[in-house]
């Protein structure tokens, strides 16, 4: 009896939002899958909305008409600080993804962003090769890329260096990073709103550019301290500080 062929399972980084950002590498492994296997958010109400498929979905759309439309699944993330259902969400991806590979099924795992910056996911990827699972993974626009093309920025220059920090800056660090030339880009910004604020207020001079749905038709962006301070920093926001 002929096996399966053990295809590897591919995680395919998404981008910023915007479906003209993804690799021709990615797109090609999104088109050849058997199987998606994308995150989503669940709202109160039940329903689940999910960025990765709307990006998905406009690449599969752009497809030559006979090629087989893949199985497209999605997983609910909690987003939630405590990450244990994360993690059991994570461990059934997991099982799923196995399963599906042995089969002799093509997987690809969407990931927002880059698989490679602060995607949660990833230890998913380094579990499976832990266990000799054939995987790979393609690189994808970073949002701090996109945002510095949209706004025509040169993010980093001469002898700057560029620091891009999770959301537990606090404000006392901010000050000695710039003061020896780092450009900070400050990534999951709803969870240090309040130091990053209070930083701002401090410091009202300095050069800001604030990130919300970077490449996406409801993108924003705002360089006024006072506008940015004015705002709620939703979860797909971030700054720029130089």
């Amino acid at each position: 009896m002929t096996r399966p062929t053990m295809n590897p399972i591919c995680f395919v980084s998404l981008g910023p939002g915007d479906p003209d950002l993804l690799t021709l590498k990615a797109c090609r492994a999104l088109r050849q899958a058997d199987i998606i296997m994308l995150p989503a958010t669940e709202r109160p109400d039940g329903a689940q909305t999910s960025r990765a498929l709307t990006i998905t979905k406009h690449i599969l759309s752009s497809a030559l008409p006979d090629a087989a439309a893949p199985d497209i699944r999605l997983y609910a993330l909690p987003m939630k600080a405590d990450r244990t259902a994360a993690r059991a969400v994570y461990e059934r991806m997991k099982a799923d993804a196995r399963r599906w590979q042995a089969e002799g099924k093509r997987v690809a795992i969407g990931v927002e962003g880059d698989i490679s910056i602060y995607a949660s996911v990833h230890y998913l990827l380094d579990e499976l090769a832990a266990e000799g699972i054939a995987t790979e993974q393609t690189e994808g626009i970073p949002s701090f890329i996109a945002g510095a093309a949209a706004a025509r920025l040169s993010l980093i220059s001469g002898q700057e260096r560029l620091l891009v920090v999770p959301g537990n800056l606090r404000a006392a660090e901010v000050e000695p990073l710039l003061e020896s030339r780092h450009v900070l880009v400050v990534m999951k910004l709803s969870q240090c709103e309040a130091e990053v604020k209070a930083f701002m207020r401090a410091h009202p001079g300095r050069e800001y550019h604030y990130f919300e749905n970077i490449s996406l038709p409801e993108a924003c962006h705002l360089t006024d301290c006072e506008a940015i301070l004015g705002r709620r920093f939703p979860y797909f926001s971030q700054l720029l500080i130089k």
